[in-house]
Parts: structure tokens; sequence; C-alpha cells
């Protein structure tokens, strides 16, 4: 740890280490002005990272072991010389709100969802219960960050539950990172305009999916999608990337994508870290988000879409009110009815088809990224908060 320097203690029990937001985002952005130590799941016990301490806890397969996880956040919470402690998490509620009350330290939490919309999801719930326990969970937070020293908001939409109480409250989003997008070029735009005086000569077109994989997500009907695209003749390659949230789900998506003789034509990466995500982006032609049209989704602007556009390539999206608002105003991709196969296909096949607009709508992303879309406006509101703190 840098001498001198206050301590922030940055936990979860859900998160691995590496997390973008917590990682890549918040520990980068504040180990510059204070010493960072993260607690996450991670399979070694400690390590240090870019000048950022970070000691693991089990990963555990079924949920319930994680009340183990808890328990050693409590304490290595409580023993930590930290002022601040940093959590991402909301089954870390009552430990967060014993260590306010008896330590002394400043406990900060940090939402990444909806909380209640978010239970009505989760299909390890049973249907019956998530009604009920979403309102009681709602009403569980809500009490709660009255009491903490302040609370970080991962979307614009989550201000709204939370406008009429008294909290210190400040909304820092997910944006990428400026050097998310380093390796597509000096100029973004100089690459798009040489790419479209190209010659295409039936070129492959390369989309990919990132991201937690479910029906949810709409990744029953991408692949179902390509199957009609697949019977067109057209040239292309599809990846998905990120974890399945469930092995049963992967292997009855592997076996649809067996069966309609996709095979050769979808790769399926699994989990890779932020930087690999970086990289494959770059090596893409079109970024996809075809999510369902659920509640935790309508409001929320998914990071994929700020990735996609971090790295210059169009984003096929689900035509959402406040995503249309975003990509067609700033014209940097397409959007269409997520439920739809036929019209998902149209625009899968007008991307193909045309290489000059890919080009054009992905420069619009990329330049609009670069001046507001960014993580370095959403870093010196990180570092305000935590001033504010400091006065309190």
């Amino acid at each position: 740890m840098t001498e001198g320097k206050q301590i922030i203690l940055l936990i979860t029990s859900v998160h691995p280490w590496d997390d973008p937001r917590i990682f890549f985002k918040e520990a980068l952005s504040l180990r510059k002005k204070y010493a960072v130590e993260i607690h996450a799941p991670a399979d070694f016990q400690i390590k240090e990272e870019k000048g950022i301490r970070i000691v693991g806890l089990p990963r555990y397969q079924r949920r319930y072991l994680r009340v183990l996880n808890w328990v050693r956040l409590f304490f290595r919470a409580w023993k930590s010389p930290a002022c601040y402690i940093h959590f991402h998490d909301s089954e870390l509620i009552p430990i967060a709100m014993i260590l306010k009350f008896f330590t002394g330290k400043k406990v900060i939490y940090d939402i990444h969802e909806n909380l209640p919309a978010g239970i009505m999801t989760k299909s390890w719930i049973p249907p019956l219960m998530r009604k009920t326990l979403a309102r009681v969970m709602d009403w569980v937070e809500k009490k709660a960050v009255c009491y903490f020293n302040g609370i970080l908001l991962a979307e614009f939409s989550y201000v709204e539950r939370f406008r009429t109480l008294p909290a210190n409250m400040e909304t820092v989003v997910n944006y990428p990172p400026k050097n998310f997008g380093i390796g597509v070029s000096e100029s973004p735009l100089l690459l798009r305009q040489n790419l479209c005086q190209m010659k295409d000569n039936h070129q492959q077109v390369k989309f990919i999916y990132a991201g937690v994989i479910s029906k949810s997500r709409g990744i029953e009907e991408i692949i179902k999608r390509f199957a009609l695209v697949q019977k067109q003749g057209f040239n292309f390659h599809l990846y998905l990337v990120g974890p399945w949230v469930s092995p049963e789900l992967r292997r009855e998506m592997e076996e649809m994508i067996h069966n309609l003789n996709l095979t050769k034509q979808v790769t399926i990466t699994g989990r890779i870290s932020f930087q690999e995500v970086g990289c494959l982006y770059r090596q893409n032609d079109v970024g996809l988000a075809l999510l369902h049209p659920e509640e935790n989704y309508l409001t929320y602007l998914a990071t994929k879409i700020f990735e996609y556009m971090a790295v210059g390539i169009p984003v096929l999206a689900s035509n959402f009110p406040l995503w249309k608002l975003l990509i067609i105003g700033h014209q940097c991709g397409l959007t269409a009815n997520p439920t739809d196969i036929d019209e998902i296909s149209k625009k899968i096949v007008l991307l193909i088809k045309n290489r000059c607009l890919r080009c054009r709508l992905g420069a619009n992303g990329w330049k609009v990224f670069n001046s507001h879309y960014n993580w370095d406006t959403q870093e010196k509101k990180l570092w305000e908060f935590y001033k504010r703190l400091e006065e309190l």
C-alpha cells in the first residue's frame, strides 16, 4: 500500500476480482489518489496488480455457500485499517450495516442493478416467490441506503428509485475507458473510410455478442436469426462471449447450433478477460445487444453498446425507446424488435451487404464515445464523490 494515503477497501462476494467496473474502472481511478485493496472471488490468495492489492475469496458454485464469504469479508473489513468500505452486492447489506455502526468506517454501496427488477428475472428464484421477494428487497435496500455514507449508481435510470431518500448519491456510469479502443487506429475514422473504399470480394462479416448469455438476453433468437441468414448464402461468423447462466443452457444452445448446421459459423469463448474482450471486439464488424423487453433491461443502457462504440463498430440492438434514442440519435447502429426473428434477420443481411453503412455507423459511434461516453467523464465524478466523503 502507498504510505500516507487513505485506504479504500473494495469488497464483493459476487463479482470476480477483475470485474470491469470494480477493477478496470473504479479501482484504477481511485488508485491515483488513494491506496486501494480489493477482496473478491479469485483463484489465488493474494497478489498485486497495477499497484492494487487483491485478496482472493473462494469461488463457490452453490449460491448458499457464499454466506461463508460474507463472514470472511466482514472480519477482513472489521480488522482492516481502511477508512472506506466500498461494497458492490445487495447481499452484503447486513454486514455493511454492522460495519457502519460499529467501526466508524465510511461505507459506500455501489449499486450495479435495479434490485427488484433483477429479482423478477432470476430463473433460480421460484416464480411464485419473485414478486414478494422483490418488494421486500426493495424496502430493505431503500431503508439501508439512508444509513450509508454514500451510494454510487451505475445507471441514470436508478436515480428515480432513490430520489426522495436522504442519501448522498452519485451516478457513475459504466462507460468504457478511453484506452479500451486503443489498437483500433490512431484515427478510427480514417480506418473506416479506408475499409469503405476497399472492394468487398464477399469478405466474411463478423458479429459479436458479449455479456452474460441467457434466454432473456436473446441467445435463442440470435442463433435462429443467423440460421435464417445462413440459408440465404451469406458469409458470416458469430462470436458468443461471456459466462452462461447455467451449464444446461449452454448444452441446449450448443445442440441447437449443431442441429441448425451453424457449428462452423459460431464460436463460443466463455468468459474472457476485459482486455481480451477489447481485442476480440476489434476483430469484429458488428456488435449485438438484442435483449428481451424485460423491466430490468428497458430502463438501462447496456454497457456493451458503449464498448462497441469504443472500438468503432456499429451496434444492432433492441428497439427499446431509451436505446433507440441513443443509437438512432447518434446514428451509430440499427435497432429492431428483439423477438421478431424475421426483422432482425433482415437487419443482419443489410449490415452484411453494406460495408459503407457499417463503416459510417461505426465511425459515428466512435466519435461520440470519444467526446462523451467514456470513463474519463465518470472518473472525475468518482473523485468528487470521495472528496465529499472526506469532508463528512
